[in-house]
């Protein structure tokens, strides 16, 4: 018995790969998009001359200090009345599972919340709520409200 094999097609003939049809294209279904709820934009607002110092929001830490070139900070403070009691890192405000938090980050002149001093590190983070007052200074000199702006 002989097998037909390549060759043996007539010249010319068409191959399954060679006929002219048009290829079968499924549409895709339109992207998804997922609405997400715009959340507020956290700030910072110095009693003393209403200045606001908006914390970055795509970011789960901001520190708070005066611009320095060992370690980046986010909210600047080098510019507002009293700066020399401002740390060059003096607080960090952290958001976590929805909550914002305050942090003394080993600032010489200590951080206040709601008038209580706040000891150094992670473990003696505070909740934030808008409206709380958070200062900086051993006599609580430089004030700010936090607050949560649409």
């Amino acid at each position: 018995q002989r097998q037909m094999c390549i060759r043996d097609s007539p010249i010319g003939a068409a191959t399954r790969l060679e006929i002219d049809e048009p290829p079968i294209v499924e549409m895709a279904s339109p992207p998804t998009t997922l609405e997400l709820p715009e959340l507020p934009t956290p700030v910072l607002i110095d009693r003393e001359t209403g200045e606001r110092f908006v914390l970055p929001s795509d970011e789960k830490t901001a520190y708070i200090g005066r611009i320095n070139d060992e370690f980046p900070i986010q909210v600047d403070l080098s510019s507002i009345l009293n700066a020399d009691l401002i740390s060059r890192v003096h607080a960090a405000i952290h958001y976590e599972n929805e909550t914002y938090y305050l942090e003394d980050a080993g600032s010489a002149n200590g951080t206040w919340l709601n008038e209580t001093e706040l000891q150094s590190g992670t473990r003696f983070r505070k909740q934030l709520n808008p409206g709380d007052t958070i200062a900086f200074g051993r006599n609580q000199t430089v004030k700010f409200t936090f607050d949560l702006e649409d």
